[in-house]
Order: C-alpha cells, then structure tokens, then sequence
C-alpha cells in the first residue's frame, strides 16, 4: 500500500469527525438559544396563586383574601365616598415572613383587561402597611374602577414592591361580573393579629 493510499484513508475519518463536530456545536447552540430565557421571562416576578380563604405565601410575603366585595358607595368613621364609579373592596390579612425590615404591602394592583388600576390612598388601607413578622395586619384595599370595568374578570397581585420583578407576587384571579353590588360597604379598619 502506498502512503498516497493511506493518507486518503485516514483523511476520510478525519473529514467525517470535523462534520459531526460542526453539526454538534450547531445543535448545542440551537439548544442553548431555545433554554435562553427573554428579558421579559428573566425579569418576570415568581407568581403564587391565591383563592379567597386560603393562606398564600410568597419570599417575603404572606396573605389571605377573605371577601372580595363590590359597591357603590364606600365608608369609614371618618371618610366616605359614593358613585358614579365603583369600588371593588379586598377584605384582607398580610404579614411579612421572613423580615419585616422595608415589609411594606406596596404593590397593589387591579388588572381589568389592559389597564392596571393602584388600591385607592383615599381610605384608610392596607396600601403601603408596614408588615410584621408572624403577626397578620388585617384590614381593606379599595380600587375605584369605572362601571364598564366591572363587566368582566380582574387580576389582583399583592408585592412588597411596587416593581416586582423577580420578587414573588401572590395572584388572585377575580370573577367581577359574578359579584353582587351592595348599597354601601363600611371598610374595616387596620388592625394587627387576626
């Protein structure tokens, strides 16, 4: 056998090796694009869904909802207020888990459709509340939403931060369109241990 001979036998192997090479790396860079999350999925806040009457707990944050109630008009000892628009009124108890250090209930929204609604500053509220730890604070949010936004389903996320991302957020989806609107709601004061 000449070297001419064995040289285009050993070269043969060689070439096949590079080509599965090649077709490797391109399969572990397509794989490496599909597990590379967007910016929106890095930034995304860790969600954990609530139902009205269980305890939900987040990184540092932990609430039960108890009513979510719908009216006209709206009251306290000291402040009211009545239509045209209506409130949507959480009954509701927090607390911090871990630290109540800066545990304060800031993030409190109402999702209707595209448009995001902040808990009311007009009553007295749970919005911005500071938080113990292992002691609830129990009390009310008040969104005030145009009639028509009550026609269908709201998202509530409750945060310790007004920009949640990559904090936990605790989510309760909202049926609005099944519930009753009453005459007139007397909010709850804050009140600690619940």
């Amino acid at each position: 056998m000449s070297a001419r001979a064995a040289r285009v036998r050993t070269g043969a192997p060689r070439r096949w090796l590079a080509a599965g090479g090649a077709v490797l790396l391109i399969v572990a860079s397509w794989l490496v694009a599909f597990v590379t999350p967007t910016e929106a999925e890095r930034d995304a806040p860790f969600v954990t869904n609530m139902t009205i009457g269980e305890r939900a707990t987040g990184r540092n944050l932990s609430a039960t909802i108890d009513a979510v109630r719908l009216s006209y008009a709206v009251h306290t000892d000291t402040w009211a207020a009545e239509g045209p628009t209506l409130w949507v009124i959480i009954e509701l108890s927090a607390e911090a888990v871990r630290d109540d250090s800066g545990a304060l209930l800031a993030g409190t929204t109402l999702r209707v459709g595209d448009r995001t609604y902040r808990a009311s500053e007009r009553p007295e509220s749970l919005r911005r509340q500071g938080l113990s730890t292992g002691i609830a604070t129990s009390g009310v949010l008040a969104f005030e939403l145009p009639e028509a936004a009550t026609d269908g389903y709201g998202v509530l996320d409750l945060s310790l931060a007004d920009d949640p991302r990559v904090d936990s957020v605790l989510r309760l989806d909202i049926d609005l369109a099944a519930l009753d609107v009453e005459s007139d709601i007397e909010l709850a004061p804050t009140a600690w241990g619940r």
